[in-house]
């Protein structure tokens, strides 16, 4: 936790640094002049990186004040929690300087930042049941999905969720109506698909919808790059994950 801190820290100082250099004119950063002026739009996406990374920050340190508390870190004269404030504060305010000074007092503190303790965590896929049509595809991206929770790249993890999710409710589908939804909607959302399943009278496992709404989020947030990024904890990842395994199995029982 403490390297990934301090490599948004000094990615972000970089950032804030460089954006500075450029002139950060409010005047500038609109979405009327983004239309006509080179400048305006370079500075705006920039800025929008500047927030991709504050976010993360704010919600790594959030993690990691539990354990700077328990272990006495020194973090100044600020506590653990004033500071998150203050970034936070700053952020509103759009007052990146303030941020980057702050970033740049805290940073011998980052590196005595306990690391988390990672529980072991064992996912299970139970494909016998699964259907010949998928099931190479749907273990292929367990597999996939494994390999990302275990190097902890989240987001990914909770994408595959989603994937698996897909597969199983296209087959259900499928089972239950004849249709290939694939061929003939290809596009249509996971939520669809339950509202279609639903029609037909099939059960869904309680709770999905709510599930999926989550996947859904990350994947918007992930494309999309205007959006304000997500970035799930380990926890929050692990949870989405034992859903949706157990999701899976329900539907194939």
């Amino acid at each position: 936790m403490s390297e990934t801190l301090q490599k948004i820290a000094f990615e972000l100082i970089g950032l804030i640094s460089h954006f500075h250099k450029g002139g950060q004119e409010k005047n500038l950063i609109n979405k009327e002049r983004q239309i006509y002026d080179f400048r305006a739009k370079k500075l705006a996406y920039e800025e929008s990186q500047i927030h991709s990374l504050i976010t993360k920050f704010v919600e790594q340190w959030e993690h990691a004040i539990p354990r700077m508390e328990k272990e006495k870190v020194f973090t100044g004269e600020l506590s653990p929690q004033v500071i998150k404030e203050k970034i936070k504060e700053s952020w509103r305010e759009k007052e990146y300087g303030s941020i980057k000074n702050l970033l740049e007092r805290i940073l011998p503190s980052l590196s005595k930042i306990p690391e988390e303790e990672k529980q072991t965590f064992t996912m299970v896929l139970s494909s016998h049941n699964l259907p010949e049509g998928i099931r190479a595809e749907m273990e292929a991206d367990f597999r996939e999905m494994q390999k990302c929770f275990q190097n902890d790249c989240l987001r990914s993890t909770i994408i595959l969720c989603g994937r698996l999710l897909e597969t199983a409710l296209h087959r259900k589908y499928f089972e239950a109506t004849k249709n290939d939804l694939l061929e003939k909607s290809p596009g249509i959302g996971l939520g669809n698909i339950i509202a279609r399943l639903m029609e037909h009278k099939v059960s869904i496992p309680p709770g999905l919808m709510n599930q999926i709404h989550l996947i859904n989020q990350v994947r918007i947030f992930s494309v999309h790059k205007k959006q304000e990024p997500f970035y799930p904890s380990r926890a929050q990842a692990e949870a989405i994950v034992l859903f949706t395994l157990d999701a899976v199995e329900k539907l194939f029982p």
